[in-house]
Formats: C-alpha cells, sequence, structure tokens
C-alpha cells in the first residue's frame, strides 16, 4: 500500500504527525475501494499503529478513539481467537495507560481490568509454552490496576486481596520480570515495607521501564505515578543525590514555562529525531534578580545556536546582548548567568565552559551557568544541572559545583510530561498556523504566551527540519504562513 509505505518511512524518522495522516489515507483509500470484508484484522492493526503515534506525541484523546476503534476491529476479524484477545487486550492497556498518564484512574481502572480479562481468555487457549508471556500481561495490567486503586484511595483490604489474585498467578505460571516487581513494590507499600520496597524500586523497577511495551510517553507517564507514590512513602526516595554539593546559602528559583523554554529551545537543536552528527549546542542569557541569597530566574533568552562542539560569540551576539540587558535594566533585573547545551555529551562543565562562567561569576559571585541535555530527561531527571564556580580567584584552574534549584510551580509529575512537550509544542503550533493561515511572530508570542526572542530563534530551524510542513517563514516581516 502507497500510502502504508510512506507512513512507515515517516514514523521512521520520527515525523508522526505525517505519519498518522499517511496511516488516515491508507485506511481512506481501503473504504472507497469498499474494501471491508474479511480486512478487519488489517483496519485494526492500522488503528491500533495511529493510536501509538498519537501517544507518542501525547494526544491522548485521539489515542484512545483510535484504539477502540482497532479493538473493535480486531473482535469483528476471523483470526484465531487467542491472537484477538491478546491484541484486544493490548489496546485496552493501552486506552487504560492513557487514562492513567491524565489521572483518570476510575477510567484507567475499568480498561485494566478489561485487559486482564482478555489476556486470561487468550491464555485459556494459548499453547503451554506461551502462556507464561500472556500471563505476564495479565499481571502487568492486574499491577497497573493496583495503582489506580491505590490513587482512588481504595481500603488496604480491597486492594491486598486484588494483589494476592496476581501473587497466585505470578506463582502457579512461575512469571519473573517487570510485572510481578510491580505486585510485590504495591505490595510492601501498602503493609509498610518501605526498605523492601525501595530496594523493589531502585534494582527492578526503574531501569525496566521498556518491557512495558508501551510508548515512551505513557511510560514515563506511569513510572512517574509509582515515583510519587514511593515519594509518599519513602524518605530516601525524596532526597535527590548530587555529586558534590557546597553548602552555601540560597537557591535558584525557576517556573514551569521557563523549564519548557530551555526544553524548546534545546531540543530544536538536538533530539532523538535527529541523527547524533546533526546535534548543535544552543546559548541563552538568563535574566532575572538576587533576592536576598536566592536568585531568582524571570527569562531565559535564547542568544545563538552554535557547531555541534562549541558555541561561539560574534559581533551580532554581543549587540543582542547588550538590548538584553538594557531591556532587563527597565525592569530592575540583570543578567545573572548563561545557559546552554550538552546534547548527548551529559552535565558538566567544560575546560571552555569554565572559562565562560569565570566571565559572569568575576562579577557577581552568585552568577549561575545552567547545562541542559535532552538526553538526561527522564522521568525522575530534569535533564538539567545548575553550577557555579568554588572560587573565581582560581581562573580556570578552579573547580565547580551544583547549586540547589526549585521549580516553584511545578505540577505533578512535571518531568514526566516534559518527556513528550516538545511533540506537544510541534501540534499545537502546527494548529495553530494552519487555522490562522498567516501571523507575525509578536500575534504568535502571544498566542502561545512564549517570547519573540524564542520563537525567532526555533522557527526557521523548526522550518529547516520540516517539523512544521507547507508552512513558510519569512524571517524579513517575521511573518510565518501556510505555503500556496
Amino acid at each position: 500500500m502507497e500510502f502504508e509505505d510512506k507512513a512507515k518511512e515517516a514514523e521512521a524518522q520520527g515525523d508522526y504527525l505525517s505519519a498518522i495522516k499517511y496511516y488516515s489515507q491508507a485506511l481512506e483509500s481501503l473504504k472507497e475501494m469498499q474494501l471491508l470484508e474479511g480486512l478487519q484484522f488489517e483496519y485494526g492493526r492500522i488503528f491500533q499503529r495511529i493510536a501509538t503515534l498519537y501517544t507518542e506525541i501525547g494526544d491522548y484523546k485521539n489515542a484512545v478513539s483510535s484504539f477502540d476503534k482497532a479493538s473493535k476491529y480486531y473482535l469483528e476479524s476471523d483470526e484465531p481467537l487467542t491472537k484477538i484477545y491478546r491484541l484486544v487486550g493490548e489496546c485496552y492497556t493501552n486506552i487504560g495507560a492513557c487514562h492513567l498518564a491524565e489521572n483518570n484512574f476510575k477510567e484507567a481502572f475499568s480498561f485494566f481490568k478489561k485487559a486482564s480479562e482478555s489476556t486470561i481468555k487468550a491464555t485459556e487457549l494459548e499453547e503451554e509454552i506461551l502462556r507464561r508471556y500472556i500471563v505476564e500481561r495479565t499481571i502487568f495490567n492486574m499491577a497497573l490496576g493496583v495503582l489506580c486503586l491505590i490513587n482512588l484511595k481504595k481500603k488496604n483490604k480491597e486492594i491486598l486481596s486484588y494483589l494476592e489474585k496476581a501473587i497466585s498467578l505470578s506463582q502457579n505460571y512461575n512469571v519473573k520480570g517487570l510485572a510481578p516487581n510491580l505486585i510485590l513494590f504495591f505490595q510492601h507499600i501498602l503493609t509498610e515495607k518501605y526498605s523492601e520496597a525501595r530496594m523493589i524500586l531502585k534494582n527492578e523497577i526503574e531501569d525496566a521501564a521498556e518491557a512495558m511495551l508501551l510508548g515512551s510517553p505513557l511510560q514515563a507517564a506511569i513510572l512517574g505515578l509509582i515515583e510519587d507514590l514511593a515519594a509518599k512513602h519513602i524518605p530516601e526516595a525524596r532526597i535527590q543525590i548530587q555529586d558534590k554539593i557546597i553548602e552555601e546559602k540560597g537557591e535558584v528559583i525557576l517556573t514551569t514555562k521557563i523549564y519548557q523554554d530551555m526544553i524548546l529551545h534545546g531540543l530544536s537543536f538536538a533530539n532523538k529525531k535527529m541523527p547524533q552528527s546533526e546535534y548543535r549546542e544552543v546559548y541563552g542569557l538568563i535574566v532575572g534578580k538576587i533576592k536576598k541569597d536566592d536568585v531568582i530566574i524571570s527569562e531565559i533568552v535564547p542568544i545563538m545556536s552554535g557547531s555541534e562542539v562549541e558555541v561561539e560569540f560574534k559581533n551580532e551576539h554581543y549587540t543582542k546582548a547588550a538590548i538584553i540587558d538594557s531591556m532587563a535594566a527597565e525592569r530592575n533585573e540583570f543578567i545573572v548567568g548563561w545557559f546552554h547545551t550538552h546534547p548527548g555529551l551529559g552535565l558538566f562543565l567544560s575546560p571552555t565552559d569554565v572559562i565562560n562562567q569565570l566571565g559572569y561569576q568575576s562579577v557577581n559571585n552568585k552568577a549561575i551557568a545552567i547545562v541542559f541535555d535532552f538526553t538526561k530527561l527522564t522521568p525522575l531527571e530534569p535533564g538539567f544541572a545548575i553550577f557555579r564556580l568554588d572560587d573565581p580567584s582560581m581562573g580556570h584552574a578552579s573547580n565547580y559545583h551544583l547549586v540547589r534549584w526549585r521549580i516553584k510551580d511545578a505540577p505533578k509529575n512535571l518531568f514526566a510530561e516534559s518527556i513528550t512537550f516538545f511533540e506537544k509544542f510541534l501540534l499545537q503550533l502546527n494548529n495553530l498556523i494552519l487555522k490562522k493561515r498567516q501571523m507575525t511572530i509578536p500575534q504568535l508570542a502571544t498566542e502561545l504566551g512564549r517570547s519573540e526572542f524564542l520563537l525567532e530563534e526555533i522557527i526557521p530551524q523548526l522550518v529547516a527540519l520540516q517539523y512544521l510542513p507547507n508552512i513558510h517563514y519569512d524571517p524579513s516581516n517575521k511573518i510565518i504562513s501556510i505555503k500556496d
């Protein structure tokens, strides 16, 4: 099928929006040819693929709708019942996970229960040698059901009874891996065996998210809920262990919007869809003020994107920095540090970074350096670190240390949700421009609640990467429009 081939190609390139469009066109072409009889399984397979792609961009409403359609077509197909029940179970699991990601615990529980019932039917019909795999999926659904019951604040007695059924299944089929470990983790939490729960979390669950067989955003959301549960009950889980922290007064305070601006700037020039050879570092200035001993960030202003190795200041960047400094002064603020990315390299200060930091900290000992690496963004970690030099008087020989920080308005599961923030932003941006047909950067900044500096920096790059298909940008007039 021509459209399906295009969809697979787009999917392989990480262009999920185009892939969804082509898969949808493949379905339409089948309908136009009035091909349905005997092809229910194919319809189900394509709808399931579309649904999975919707989860990758965080569009859970359309994902649920597509998984639901897939399950109905599977049930109408003439495939072997074991295969049908297994695939329907997969769809129900994903629907439950979508509801779970949006904290709709009651709806999520009902679908995890349906998924368990479907996989149990598949187990009863499957050959004995393959039953353990299907039972593992049943136990996984039951584990996620337990997570829902805990968040619905059901009585421990009711939840433990549900857990006992899962434990019994696990023992009867000698199931190992993530699913029974989740069950044991929840059992230890409910029976207040917190040290045992922490050991399972650290040693068996955190590094096994791939075994969920769900899209990465759903994995992240579920792991985020599990970590949130751990933080409520296990004191050690609340402690963020840093490599080295020098005791100093104050902290760095930022907002969710500032954190998202970091993500947008960084991921526009280096992200998982791009070959690593095309990664580019970016550089920005941190604007804010110092209140007592705290550094309060009001804005991170993009300055430039550099080479794959280092960012390098040019004359136009010094001019832009002077404008930013002047604008900040009008608000009784000033440049309190700098931001840059290390895509795929880790969170640290290179020798060049130390020299750059000297330029800021030699005139303001509270000045900071923020480093972001998208590969370090996980459901538990923000993907960035904040540094200061230990002793600027030592010049380039100075060591550096981590600085404490907090995001003052951080919503629940911020880091988990941030994994898909870039894709959601692209979807929002595409839809807005398609609706308005033509917009200026200032208009777009108002609609999106983002700074003009940020949009001027990332829009040309997003167009060049074809993340904004059929959209043209005129930098001379700062106008974004639909291509004729």
